[in-house]
């Protein structure tokens, strides 16, 4: 079955968590995207993405965005991840994989979800039921750009359900500082619902999306997103 995942962020998968099993081989999941502030889409970003998997090996996963607002402005961002499965297959319950992954921004506060100058190494862990799905992820992520390099814990989960022509999920990280004697949570959270159809029996995919920021005491700043997907 041909799924109809995002690639958005550069995840194969959902927003804030990438699958753990890899797409069909030979099949390219591309999708054009707009992200921008809620009331303030004068600041947004607009680019592309695609991912394709080789084999039974891995799945390669791209974006570039170009960002309308921020500071400087005309920034934009990109990403490549990789995503290796080292059990696990669509005949079992459970699966997992090591995800990698590198991404920069010329801005400071990207309107890109998962936007920044970072690397990331992590292991995604998902239990599936039907099309039902639950994936956690625990890994570690250093902030590039920065003197000294910043080391963080980073925590994914993610809860999904898809059927042969939709998907729709939600997910969401939480970055973990290791400076005190214990990890503590540095808010603020992002999350994410998302919704994806493919229309008809047509190639495409359309896809919604709601971003948010979520801290303690404060109120959510949101981001709303469109986009437009292509398996081929």
């Amino acid at each position: 079955m041909i799924r109809p995942y995002g690639t958005a962020s550069a995840l194969a998968g959902l927003i804030h968590m990438p699958d753990t099993l890899l797409a069909p081989e030979g099949i390219l999941s591309a999708e054009a995207f707009w992200f921008a502030p809620w009331g303030g889409p004068q600041a947004s970003a607009i680019g592309l993405s695609a991912a394709r998997s080789f084999g039974d090996l891995v799945t390669i996963c791209a974006d570039a965005a170009a960002e309308t607002g921020g500071s400087p402005a005309g920034g934009f961002d990109a990403g490549l991840s990789a995503l290796l499965p080292f059990f696990g297959d669509r005949g079992r319950a459970a699966s997992g994989a090591l995800f990698i992954k590198g991404s920069y921004s010329s801005v400071s506060s990207p309107s890109l979800p998962e936007g920044g100058s970072a690397a990331e190494a992590s292991l995604p862990l998902s239990l599936r039921i039907g099309g039902l799905s639950l994936a956690l992820s625990p890994g570690a992520l250093v902030e590039l750009g920065s003197s000294p390099l910043t080391w963080l814990g980073l925590a994914r989960a993610a809860l999904s359900l898809e059927g042969r022509s939709y998907r729709i999920g939600a997910s969401g990280e939480l970055p973990f500082s290791f400076l005190g004697a214990l990890p503590s949570p540095l808010w603020p959270a992002r999350a994410a619902l998302e919704a994806r159809l493919m229309i008809g029996s047509s190639p495409f995919v359309a896809a919604a999306y709601l971003e948010g920021e979520l801290e303690p005491g404060a109120a959510p700043r949101l981001a709303l997103g469109i986009g437009l997907g292509l398996l081929f």
